[in-house]
């Protein structure tokens, strides 16, 4: 019975993640993300320009929100029940049979309950992560997605604007491994290729030993999918603290293949890029520390203040407003 439950969960989360099967869609060349919105993909979103993901945050310019509640982690502490990992030739996936997991807080009132975590990654330790934070792109990025409880399920949490909460986690290279994630890293020599079938983690995974360690400070902003179809149902909460993994632990997220066997295609860059703001607001629920000006800052101040009054204001409105877009 636990068996057919990690199936049919396999089954929902795939078609989230992987799109049609009708349309296989990937990371580059003509199946790539500029391709996606022309995909004959049922209920795609790829080309919307409303509410898509992921962007970039700048701290300075997230909306301070005092009464922004915290999240609160529920059961995260408990190790995962039968968990399972899959390689489907766009990410390394876990999955949990009937989890009891669920998060409140944040934005969106309600119960998300943990449905799955998967992961971005890069080529190379310069790049791999979805969002960028204050102009940085990151090693890796971690998704743990909860659908809302009173939605069912993840597919039916796809028709609605608060239908899913990811919880979004940087990662960077730290100097020595991260013994947290060796339980989770040591599975993925058994998902070396993309596989329709799940594999069974034999050792104990614990979800709250997976994410930052000190600080609980997050962004939040209403989102999409990252991936086919790009359906905007998400609310992205992104921590700011990064977690380390030595260069060599990353390292073995690279080693994955696209395809079917070990001459496939590396399974690296498994981002899609930035998208455009347009006019949403990021909140944050920590102070932003004042920075001192950088050399940017102060020749901008200084065009403004030597800028002809004569311009009305016109090159004031045109200019700054790229900060909205």
């Amino acid at each position: 019975m636990a068996a057919v439950t990690v199936l049919l969960m396999l089954v929902e989360t795939m078609l989230v993640v992987r799109g049609s099967e009708l349309a296989q869609w990937t990371y580059s060349g003509d199946t790539g993300p500029q391709s996606w919105s022309r995909l004959p993909i049922p209920e795609n979103h790829c080309g919307s320009t409303s509410r898509q993901a992921p962007i970039e945050i700048l701290t300075d310019y997230a909306m301070f929100r005092r009464d922004l509640k915290d999240i609160e982690f529920y059961k995260y502490h408990e190790p995962l029940i039968n968990p399972h990992i899959i390689n489907n030739g766009h990410t390394a996936m876990v999955v949990e049979d009937n989890s009891p997991r669920y998060i409140e807080g944040g934005t969106p009132s309600g119960k998300y309950i943990f449905a799955q975590l998967h992961f971005h990654w890069g080529a190379n330790n310069s790049r791999g992560s979805e969002h960028f934070l204050d102009g940085r792109q990151y090693p890796m990025e971690m998704h743990l997605v909860h659908y809302k409880e009173d939605y069912g399920s993840v597919g039916g949490s796809l028709h609605h604007p608060d239908g899913l909460v990811v919880i979004t986690v940087f990662f960077d290279v730290g100097r020595k491994h991260n013994n947290h994630y060796m339980n989770l890293i040591s599975e993925l020599k058994n998902i070396r290729t993309m596989s329709d079938s799940a594999v069974p983690i034999q050792k104990q995974l614990v979800l709250n030993n997976l994410l930052p360690r000190r600080s609980k400070d997050f962004f939040t902003y209403n989102g999409s999918l990252t991936t086919p179809p790009c359906s905007e149902a998400v609310i992205f909460t992104v921590f700011r603290e990064t977690v380390p993994l030595s260069s060599e632990q990353l390292e073995q997220f690279r080693r994955l293949r696209t395809g079917i066997d070990e001459t496939s295609p590396p399974l690296v860059d498994n981002f899609r890029p930035l998208q455009p703001l347009r006019g949403r607001v990021v909140l944050r629920n920590f102070r932003s520390r004042a920075r001192p000006l950088s050399e940017v800052h102060v020749g901008l101040l200084l065009s403004l203040l030597l800028f002809p009054l004569a311009s009305g204001g016109g090159w004031w409105r045109r200019e700054c407003g790229l900060l909205w877009i």
